[in-house]
């Protein structure tokens, strides 16, 4: 099955793809990670990200998607998305449950692009967080030794020896715009529906084109589609809900092993059947 992308994407798309072996140097500028680097290692989970803009002449708008690999095939998925108004750097306090290994990347678009689609991106860097073991405290065990000695008065004498206590360590609240809604569905069940990495065009659909929803827009378009986990497939047809012209095309729903469902629309073509049983990976 393949995706079908509108007519205004197809058009943006050749127009960028002109533009940039044309004009690259007046399109857009050229945005680029400054820390961390890919490969770094860091102590903190404090991280003040930082970009570079090489075009100082206009005004850009950024979103730093921050996330992790959420399985062994190496797929990751933006936990956060954070927008910047302007600037080029950022603090975030990364979370204990995105894990140690953290990937990151900048999306950018210049402030006279309305809406703003952040359909420009850097490369993926990706660091780890090394993190030191909490200072300990001791504590005096006391303990009671009472002597045998019968000539003299009993004795009753007292032992202090250290017994480790751990510190337990402080907590933060940090506010964020986190996709993951039920923090109880963090066990990492699906995979990136695509072979290769593709930028997100659009989070929910909330701009002045379309009502919002609840999927995620890739800029993809002829790309075969990925099952994100195994399932079976309990819908397909057309969608017409909001008209010729926001229609969302042909369909697929999957309903998957662990309960929850997951569609897939604007598709070219669809080549697999209701009821047929998909696996994780499976185009």
């Amino acid at each position: 099955m393949y995706i079908w992308g509108m007519k205004r994407y197809i058009t943006i798309l050749i127009f960028t793809f002109l533009c940039f072996f044309t004009f690259r140097s007046v399109c857009w500028a050229e945005v680029t990670g400054v820390f961390p680097k890919d490969g770094a290692m860091v102590t903190s989970r404090d991280i003040a990200f930082q970009w570079k803009n090489d075009d100082s002449s206009n005004g850009y708008t950024y979103m730093i998607d921050v996330g992790n690999v959420i399985d062994s095939t190496q797929n990751w998925f933006p936990r956060v998305g954070i927008s910047i108004a302007n600037g080029t750097s950022y603090t975030y306090s990364v979370p204990k449950e995105f894990g140690n290994n953290i990937l990151w990347w900048v999306k950018y678009c210049p402030t006279n692009e309305s809406p703003c689609k952040h359909t420009l991106s850097t490369v993926i860097y990706s660091f780890t967080i090394l993190e030191s073991t909490p200072a300990q405290v001791t504590q005096p065990q006391v303990k009671a030794v009472i002597s045998t000695n019968l000539v003299a008065t009993n004795v009753v004498a007292k032992i202090v020896t250290p017994t480790p206590v751990a510190v337990k360590p402080k907590t933060e609240v940090v506010e964020t715009m986190n996709w993951n809604v039920n923090t109880s569905q963090l066990s990492k069940p699906f995979s990136f529906p695509f072979k290769e990495y593709i930028g997100v065009t659009q989070w929910h659909g909330n701009t002045a084109f379309q009502k919002p929803h609840t999927g995620i827009d890739f800029g993809a378009v002829k790309k075969e589609i990925l099952a994100i986990g195994n399932g079976t497939i309990i819908a397909k047809g057309w969608d017409n809900y909001n008209g010729e012209c926001m229609s969302g095309g042909n369909y697929l729903l999957v309903k998957h092993t662990n309960g929850m469902h997951s569609s897939y629309f604007h598709l070219k073509k669809i080549s697999v059947k209701v009821r047929q049983k998909v696996k994780k990976g499976e185009v």
